[in-house]
């Protein structure tokens, strides 16, 4: 079975966790057929999702595009909340949470120490341009890069004492291991896959910071690049249309921008984070992941009888 997630060049904390996760809680689907897909951890439920095999979903989420032709013969262990399962007309009981979640069975970091009093971990494409490692050293605020190593980011999470965050992810993971995190959004309303995650656990954020994008420019550019972009920046400001070919970054932001950044994501650390899931409901949820993990790997198995079910968990 072949697993189908969304795979960035630069690195994504939440779609990055699909292989590890999946060889720790699945190694059979690497013995069962290789043409059908198995759609995991991300909002995988759309159109990008190859056609003309079989479809197998275990929490994915829906809402980023179209849902495919063929979604009414996919087969569905369980999706990531109660707004999916409402959109692709299923059971309730089919919206558990998101798979993630069950990062806590599968690894405890060595060293547990609370080492940051407040971390910061932006959405990957917010960092891709993003001035954060500056806006965090001046708030006092640890900065946690969503392109890093997975187990780098799970243990600066855990070595944290909470976390702003504005990667789902990075709450979801966070809200596992007992870290209380608060929830980011540039526009000040969070995207609805966070109300999809947050209802299958059966609670509220609370309120969600707005913290503006801070851009850090072309100064760490070569002259050449930084000319380059001057150029592209003239001739989409003279022809007020995106032209053929890569757009540049945006300009660096002003100063008195950046001082304001500061003291929003400083005075959301002072007052302390506000999310945190009930601990029975999520173990509940994770118990309910377990029991659907056997299930799925049975499925798997019983298309090579000769191998044994041995526990993942």
């Amino acid at each position: 079975m072949k697993l189908w997630y969304f795979e960035d060049n630069g690195g994504n904390f939440g779609d990055a966790l699909n292989p590890w996760f999946w060889s720790q809680v699945a190694p059979e689907l690497e013995l069962s057929s290789p043409d059908s897909l198995l759609l995991g951890i991300g909002t995988l439920i759309n159109h990008r999702a190859p056609s003309g095999m079989p479809v197998r979903v275990f929490g994915s989420g829906a809402g980023l595009g179209e849902l495919p032709a063929a979604v009414a013969d996919w087969d569905f262990y369980c999706v990531r909340g109660p707004l999916t399962a409402a959109q692709l007309g299923l059971d309730a009981s089919k919206a558990v949470t998101d798979p993630a979640a069950l990062c806590t069975r599968l690894y405890q970091p060595e060293d547990q120490q609370k080492r940051y009093r407040c971390s910061y971990m932006p959405h990957y494409m917010s960092q891709q341009w993003g001035n954060w490692p500056a806006l965090c050293a001046a708030a006092g605020v640890h900065y946690i890069d969503p392109t890093a190593p997975t187990f780098e980011i799970i243990d600066q999470i855990v070595q944290s004492e909470m976390l702003i965050t504005e990667a789902m992810h990075g709450a979801i993971v966070a809200d596992c291991y007992r870290v209380p995190w608060q929830a980011v959004a540039n526009s000040g309303q969070l995207n609805p896959k966070w109300q999809d995650w947050m209802q299958s656990l059966e609670f509220s954020c609370g309120p969600v910071l707005e913290l503006e994008q801070v851009y850090r420019g072309d100064g760490e550019l070569a002259p050449g690049q930084r000319f380059k972009n001057s150029f592209k920046r003239l001739c989409l400001s003279l022809s007020g249309d995106r032209l053929d070919w890569t757009p540049p970054p945006p300009k660096k932001s002003s100063g008195i921008h950046f001082d304001t950044q500061v003291k929003r994501l400083s005075d959301a650390a002072r007052i302390g984070a506000v999310g945190l899931s009930d601990n029975r409901v999520l173990q509940a949820r994770l118990d309910r992941l377990e029991e659907l993990l056997q299930q799925l790997r049975a499925d798997c198995l019983a298309q090579v009888p000769s191998v044994r079910l041995e526990p993942s968990l």
